[in-house]
């Protein structure tokens, strides 16, 4: 199951929540988009890259970051 949450704030945006979402991103990010910045708990670094990966091959650069416990 996947649920689409819509944020509305200064810039409205999409949350995805769910398993398997690695193909839904790049769409979200945006054609004008040409570098992201994926945060991520420590223990979510595995996870992290392959979504990075998924990021790369569609020409984006990825910039991976953990962040520490408890942020």
């Amino acid at each position: 199951m996947t649920a689409r949450i819509t944020v509305r704030a200064e810039h409205t945006y999409d949350v995805l929540v769910g398993h398997g979402l690695q193909d839904e991103v790049a769409p979200l990010v945006g054609e004008q988009a040409r570098r992201v910045l994926l945060l991520h708990a420590g223990p979510m670094a595995t996870a992290a890259e392959r979504l990075a990966s998924s990021l790369r091959a569609t020409g984006l650069e990825v910039v991976l970051l953990a962040a520490p416990d408890a942020e």
